[in-house]
């Protein structure tokens, strides 16, 4: 899915096997991340990697280079339930719009498997407010919020957009 980014020409793809580690790289980079979450993150990169996981993986490319990645999937054992794990951006190409793009990618495929509405996890962390900013911004409602979840003081905070299927 080709896209406009200034003067040069982005895509939306799937993932390839030398985006691992420009994607790890970017993991890094944002400073946001422990080290654990990106092991987590590169695992499922590998199983998608490998063909046997329920997880979709697409990258924002300029062509050359991975600007940011986004992986989501289908709950297993709820009708029409989305979840997205994982959205970077590289850091010197955030607030360019990149993160909604990549949010609006998943919510067009969520809507063409007819997917009913798509939750998102997340940290309180300060951290993290870029990322639940882009999420409020992109329609996603807080309908929960799980007190010293991930550890005391960092809450957990879940987030859902409904799906409208025309």
């Amino acid at each position: 899915m080709p896209l406009k980014g200034g003067t040069f020409l982005l895509e939306i793809r799937a993932l390839k096997r030398e985006d691992r580690e420009e994607i790890r790289e970017i993991l890094e980079k944002c400073n946001v991340f422990t080290k654990r979450e990106i092991d987590v993150a590169t695992e499922l990169i590998d199983l998608c990697l490998s063909g046997s996981s329920d997880y979709n993986i697409e990258v924002l490319s300029d062509g050359k280079k991975v600007i940011g990645y986004i992986c989501y999937g289908e709950n297993p054992i709820a009708s029409g339930i989305w979840e997205l794990y994982w959205i970077c951006v590289n850091p010197s190409h955030q607030g360019k719009g990149y993160g909604e793009t990549l949010l609006k990618r998943m919510e067009e495929i969520v809507k063409e498997k007819g997917g009913r509405a798509i939750f998102i996890e997340t940290s309180s962390l300060p951290s993290y407010e870029r990322a639940r900013n882009l999420y409020e911004r992109s329609g996603y409602k807080i309908i929960c919020i799980i007190k010293d979840f991930y550890k005391i003081g960092d809450h957990k905070i879940i987030y859902r957009k409904d799906i409208e299927n025309s």
